[in-house]
């Protein structure tokens, strides 16, 4: 008997039918249509891959089919999975011990790739990144045993105290209102070791310093280190520093009431 002879085949609401012709038992036909038996299968290739009607027929060789249910889509391409339950519920087990709980069964098991189609094997590769390179750019790297050429995209991680422009680093330095005005030699983290900042007396907030040949090194030169100094103004004062402060401003010129006044006539003329 054929396969055409022997089973039908229909498509109805996203479903692909191949079901036997042989007219069954209520009570066998009852326990079947509640799900008696049922196996999922699933698919590893597209749909188009695939003979249905051969899956069919290689499934019929364990035993005889009472239906292979094949879900597909709108498109009429599988979702890549499929239901068939045997006539012979008990073949459920057999058919589960054929495919080792693989969820399919293979007549052409390759035990070297293990039916991907492909060997997974590993190599260890130096990678020499060079100086000074950025994140984001991309390496490629030679496979020595296949030649394969793979790209890889450097991420570097981003540091809270430094930043970069370039080949140059930038930094900031906090003072106080005192070391501001009376200025010294101060250390700060470098790239690779601390270095020592000279700060003049009377140093104006946001005023920058540059070391040089202290930023990144690269093919193409070095950069600096550029510090920003930032003074750090008290919100809070005890009272030994608010009597300091009163003092000083007692002491002090004023000079930025004689600015004002020089510029307010300067734009009267």
């Amino acid at each position: 008997m054929d396969f055409q002879t022997k089973y039908s085949k229909r498509h109805l609401n996203g479903t692909i039918y191949i079901a036997t012709r042989r007219v069954l038992e209520e009570k066998l036909r009852s326990e079947l249509e509640s799900g008696a038996g049922e196996l999922y299968l699933r698919f590893k290739a597209p749909f188009a891959a695939y003979d249905i009607e051969k899956i069919a027929q290689l499934a019929g060789e364990l035993g005889e089919i009472y239906v292979i249910r094949f879900k597909v889509d709108f498109r009429n391409e599988s979702r890549g999975y499929a239901f068939l339950q045997y006539i012979d519920a008990s073949l459920q087990a057999k058919a589960m011990e054929q495919c080792q709980g693989k969820g399919y069964i293979n007549r052409r098991d390759c035990e070297p790739c293990g039916n991907r189609g492909f060997v997974l094997s590993s190599v260890e590769v130096l990678v020499k990144v060079p100086p000074g390179s950025k994140d984001g750019e991309v390496m490629t790297i030679q496979n020595p045993n296949t030649n394969e050429r793979i790209n890889y995209r450097l991420v570097v991680e981003r540091s809270v105290y430094f930043r970069r422009d370039g080949l140059n680093v930038y930094s900031d330095k906090l003072l106080t209102i005192s070391q501001a005005i009376l200025g010294g030699t101060f250390t700060v983290p470098g790239l690779h070791e601390p270095v020592e900042l000279r700060v003049a007396p009377g140093t104006q907030p946001n005023t920058q310093i540059t070391i040089k040949s202290r930023g990144i090194r690269s093919e193409q030169g070095v950069g600096n280190h550029i510090v920003t100094l930032k003074v750090f103004i008290p919100t809070k004062l005890s009272m030994k520093q608010r009597l300091l402060f009163l003092g000083l401003a007692q002491a002090e010129d004023p000079i930025f009431e004689r600015q004002t006044a020089s510029s307010y006539r300067n734009s009267e003329l």
